[in-house]
């Protein structure tokens, strides 16, 4: 291990000498310099194995685990861009199949969903965004980070997927809004917050519109999406009476409509700062524009206004200053709210305005403890309540003393909710987005107290982005798999059974002994219950069996070293080092004569040899 630090000392070095100080917020020059992916990677690799030789802090980890889902994702995704390792020939290839699809007529293939299905927690994947039927009170859309938009059927509590006619594998929604003048029109943006570095949208193919109550899509030909790919918001102006209004927030620009889509120009945003990028934007009734951005490294972000055509900046209001990125609430009748998060992600404020944004009150405070907010907040006029998104969904009422409720439900990571109405014995009914699924409940706008939680997962809904899954050679059928972000699932007699929480990784089954299996859980091995190792990375680590002999498993790591583990002895596994051309150890294959051969996780480029290695010598060489 030493010889392989000292190996890129002079890199690591000559990086220090080009970007000053490194910190934990590095990685997020992936979203300026995407053409420069292998670099960032590995410097910021050698940072945290720097920062954290024995193991990463609690406080820093969800930070690092956002780095590796992202790495993790992009990997298999990356192309060749003028010599350099990038993630823009996906994207261009995601427009590309638009205009010149692979499947004119559709996949002729007949492939079954096998699951996982009718399950009742949480776990099924991430939904972006949900939105409701006004004049069916059952009927509802949710967007995926994963897997396009999903609506549901009257029948059974399943689901159908409505953008699959797109053909844009991992399609992502940013924003799903309804046409307050025609509830038949639907607009979505896409993009990933998921699969970028800072949340920055990753990609997408631009605005997405349905004319039917979203059973079907088609993209938004106005917006040139070869230029716009990816969309953070789109919204509709509510201060033009005509209702053809529309405007599109990118990480950079903001984009208006005047006649529905059809044609666009740029709109005169605020200056961004470096490292700086939009985040957020709302309109009022009367036309003042509401606008947010967040500062990658540091906290310099920004909160403006537009009145009368010119930008104020709010954050030179003494309340607002210092914060990393901030998110309004819809302005209602001159009152806005809005949540600022601070230097220490864990701390998130919360302002209120009566005058349109021109003075401020710092009227709460939220600290998460070891997980980062989400930051989202909404204001329900009907209810009065302020709602904002943390692991958990908390509201308090606007009555001066903002006496904080929690929804303790089991599910976890609040990313949207949307407002239902209020009934007759003065309950709120709401739907909510998860990092898991999609619930509905109600809380009583007056003593806040809320009803039981209804699970709106279906029978199915396939959203899940699975890293690797293994499954049993003979009946009965077997299977166990991992999901990034959601856990692992085994399917045995039928039924699929929740059995390990955190991300899940790759699985594999022993074809002789089903009831045998090897999963990974947020950087930790496992024999069934077992544990046989744990490192400070956990996503992309793979399994592999032997050949000849189900019993023997063979792993890979972070730390650049091989795992042997043997069924039969129950000993602790073997660890081999690997040539100190193997960064980290990724795909592992073995063949009948015991020969093992490995392949880099890590990026490769041009000019970096030997990242495909074979032992003949069961791995001590």
């Amino acid at each position: 291990m030493k010889i392989k630090i000292f190996l890129f000392l002079p890199f690591f070095f000559l990086s220090m000498l080009s970007i000053g100080q490194i910190t934990d917020d590095y990685w997020y020059r992936l979203d300026d310099n995407g053409a420069n992916f292998k670099q960032i990677t590995d410097t910021f690799d050698m940072h945290i194995a720097n920062e954290y030789p024995d193991s990463i802090p609690f406080s820093v980890r969800p930070n690092i685990n956002e780095y590796e889902r992202f790495v993790y994702f992009w990997k298999s995704r990356l192309g060749i861009n003028n010599g350099q390792t990038s993630y823009e020939p996906y994207k261009d290839a995601i427009i590309n199949a638009l205009n010149a699809p692979y499947c004119v007529t559709g996949d002729p293939s007949n492939w079954e969903l096998v699951g996982p299905v009718s399950y009742s927690l949480q776990s099924l994947g991430l939904v972006r965004q949900v939105l409701h039927d006004p004049d069916n009170s059952g009927s509802y859309l949710l967007a995926s980070d994963f897997g396009g938009i999903w609506k549901n059927q009257q029948t059974g509590n399943s689901w159908v997927n409505v953008t699959d006619n797109l053909r844009s594998p991992g399609l992502a929604i940013s924003e799903l809004i309804r046409d307050p003048n025609n509830h038949y029109h639907l607009l979505a943006s896409t993009s990933s917050g998921l699969h970028s570095a800072g949340h920055k949208g990753g990609y997408g193919i631009g605005i997405i519109e349905s004319f039917d109550n979203g059973n079907t899509w088609t993209v938004m030909q106005g917006l040139q999406v070869q230029n716009v790919k990816a969309v953070i918001k789109v919204l509709f102006d509510p201060s033009d009476n005509t209702g053809n209004t529309i405007f599109a927030l990118t990480a950079t620009k903001i984009f208006k409509s005047t006649n529905l889509g059809q044609t666009w120009f740029n709109f005169q945003p605020p200056a961004l700062g470096q490292h700086e990028m939009f985040f957020d934007m709302e309109i009022a009734n009367n036309g003042i524009i509401f606008v947010s951005t967040k500062h990658l490294y540091t906290a310099g972000a920004h909160a403006y206004r537009l009145v009368n055509g010119n930008w104020e900046d709010l954050s030179q209001n003494n309340s607002l200053t210092s914060f990393k990125y901030a998110s309004f609430t819809k302005p209602h009748q001159s009152k806005v709210f809005i949540s600022c998060t601070k230097e220490d992600p864990h701390e998130t404020h919360i302002y209120k305005s009566l005058n349109n944004g021109n003075t401020w009150a710092d009227i709460k405070i939220f600290y998460s403890g070891g997980n980062k907010p989400k930051s989202s907040i909404r204001y329900s006029p009907q209810s009065n309540i302020i709602y904002f998104s943390t692991v958990k969904l908390k509201y308090f009422k606007d009555d001066g003393t903002y006496t904080t409720h929690s929804l303790d439900a089991n599910h976890s990571d609040i990313r949207d909710l949307d407002f239902m109405g209020i009934d007759a014995q003065g309950y709120e009914h709401l739907i909510i987005a998860t990092d898991g699924g999609i619930t509905r409940t109600i809380i009583n706008k007056n003593d806040l107290s809320h009803g039981q939680v209804e699970n709106l997962n279906g029978n199915y809904l396939p959203i899940c982005e699975f890293v690797g899954f293994g499954i049993a050679h003979s009946s009965p059928e077997f299977i166990v798999a991992g999901a990034m972000h959601n856990q692992s699932f085994k399917y045995q007699n039928g039924s699929w059974y929740n059995f390990s929480g955190g991300d899940g990784g790759d699985c594999e089954v022993n074809w002789d002994a089903p009831s045998n299996y090897y999963f990974m859980t947020q950087g930790c091995q496992y024999s069934n219950d077992k544990p046989l190792y744990c490192s400070s990375l956990f996503i992309g680590k793979e399994y592999e069996l032997n050949p000849d002999n189900p019993y023997i498993i063979y792993f890979g790591s972070a730390e650049s070293v091989l795992g042997i583990y043997n069924e039969t002895t129950n000993d602790d596994p073997e660890i081999k080092d690997v040539p100190s051309e193997i960064e980290k150890v990724g795909a592992i294959g073995v063949n009948t004569n015991n020969e093992i051969f490995i392949a880099d996780f890590t990026m490769a480029d041009n000019n970096t040899p030997n990242r495909f290695v074979k032992s003949t010598d069961g791995g001590d060489h």
